[in-house]
């Protein structure tokens, strides 16, 4: 595939199935899923490529990849439990093989083509790996600052040289969440922990900030949305909102701004409280 030529593209026209969701955003197209889970690659320039089916209809995941023209397909459907992950180049059309199963490490996400694994720990828990291709080496860096108790991570979302690790803070009796950011170029965390409750995986990420809906207490009811300013050292600016009507949460970030409502069909729902 020729890289596109920004200089005199204009108005083009960009179609996808009805229905369809799109799960992640490069620099020359954008990655979505279909109603029967075809998930296919759009270009700015209206090309399509179809790059298989999955189990489900995930939007909410960066188990494609994401913020990058890098898109990762698993050797399972079900993407997530994938134990191959091949990375294709959506402008050159190169692709790359990361073997998770000879690390033995456990997939959990792609961003901007940095593969990310967790490996169990003799505590119990997991230490995250970064996996990157620098030339034809394939290199493997360890996440710092993570307890070695930390368990069940997954990558919640990712922005440009940024990730987001959601994981079970591994205190028995207590199963709370947390959030933490980290830089995929030093594999350090540049954000203090954002705890929450059980009850949700709504969580989003910019470069400036991150941001999770959940409960404050064990049990809770009641959601708040949390926003951490990114790079504030042992004590980030926090912001904390209770959020009413929302009870199938759903957030976006861009830069320094949140939006968020309720995971629905614009045909779903019937009281004015539950369309925030």
């Amino acid at each position: 595939m020729e890289p596109p030529t920004w200089d005199y593209v204009q108005d083009v026209a960009l179609k996808i199935a009805p229905g369809s969701e799109v799960v992640s955003a490069g620099r020359t197209g954008f990655l979505s899923v279909d109603p029967r889970n075809n998930v296919a690659w759009t270009d700015y320039l209206g090309r399509t490529t179809q790059l298989g089916r999955d189990y489900g209809q995930f939007t909410h995941t960066t188990a494609h990849g994401s913020v990058s023209d890098i898109v990762a397909l698993g050797n399972n459907t079900f993407v997530g439990a994938s134990t191959k992950i091949t990375l294709r180049n959506m402008v050159t059309g190169a692709t790359t093989l990361v073997d998770l199963k000879k690390y033995g490490y456990r997939y959990l996400g792609t961003v901007e083509g940095r593969v990310l694994g967790a490996e169990k720990t003799a505590d119990g828990g997991e230490a995250v790996h970064i996996l990157e291709f620098q030339g034809e080496e394939l290199t493997d860096r360890t996440v710092t600052e993570l307890s070695t108790r930390f368990g069940k991570f997954r990558v919640a979302a990712g922005a440009p040289g940024k990730a987001l690790l959601r994981y079970d803070v591994g205190v028995p009796d207590v199963p709370a969440l947390a959030y933490s950011t980290v830089d995929l170029a030093t594999a350090r965390i540049v954000s203090g922990r954002n705890m929450l409750g059980p009850s949700t995986e709504a969580a989003a990420l910019s470069s400036t900030h991150m941001a999770s809906i959940g409960t404050e207490v064990r049990g809770g009811e009641e959601n708040y949305l949390k926003a951490v300013e990114l790079g504030g050292g042992s004590t980030p600016k926090t912001t904390s909102t209770r959020l009413d009507g929302v009870s199938r949460p759903t957030l976006g970030l861009t830069g320094d701004w949140v939006l968020y409502g309720n995971r629905q069909k614009l045909t779903e729902g019937t009281r004015r409280a539950t369309r925030p």
